[in-house]
């Protein structure tokens, strides 16, 4: 556990070689342990640095021995994490679609579960994908749903995010009043989760 939360850390810090190491250790170690849920996670975390670093091709191989793994364990909550992953991964090299497939298998798993947080940030990368394509009416659709949701549990960074969007999206097609508003709401939501 400790090896696991010191490769987040230096994950968030910035610093990938040290973050590596400690998720090294321990996946090592859960592994002898045998636990496929911690193992999973680890090699989720290990995907995440890659994935920072932009090394899509390395991030995808470890996501999908996480995903692998939670499949092998039923950790529903895990899979639904492993395919949000991937669909990010294909969505930062313009697959599209192939993102949309798997932020949709995401999707479906959280909605199985009830996680609520799942569901709105699943809804949120449909949207962006949609957005990406010019397939504007479907983007609004989705990126509504997910702020509605994300106001209802509270959840500033998918609020956050859902704004931020939206922005975005009002902005490509010239309802510029929306995207300013949406965009002051982004910069005040941006500034409380730096607050707190």
């Amino acid at each position: 556990n400790s090896n696991s939360q010191l490769g987040v850390y230096y994950h968030l810090k910035g610093d990938y070689a040290l973050s590596l190491s400690h998720c090294l250790k321990a996946l090592e170690i859960r592994e002898i342990l045998q636990d496929k849920k911690g193992a999973a996670s680890v090699l989720g975390n290990i995907g995440n640095v890659y994935y920072s670093q932009g090394d899509y091709v390395k991030a995808l191989e470890y996501y999908f021995k996480a995903l692998k793994l939670n499949e092998e364990d039923g950790n529903k909550d895990g899979i639904a994490g492993n395919l949000n992953n991937i669909g990010a991964v294909y969505k930062d090299q313009g697959d599209y679609s192939k993102a949309l497939e798997y932020y949709f298998k995401s999707l479906k798993l959280d909605e199985e579960i009830g996680n609520k947080y799942g569901v709105a940030g699943s809804l949120n990368n449909i949207g962006y994908a949609y957005l990406k394509q010019r397939k504007y009416k479907e983007a609004e659709e989705y990126l509504l749903n997910a702020l509605s949701i994300s106001v209802e549990i509270g959840a500033l960074d998918l609020i956050k995010s859902d704004h931020e969007s939206l922005s975005k999206l009002y902005s490509k097609t010239d309802r510029y009043q929306l995207a300013y508003e949406h965009y002051k709401q982004y910069t005040a939501d941006k500034d409380s989760l730096f607050n707190e």
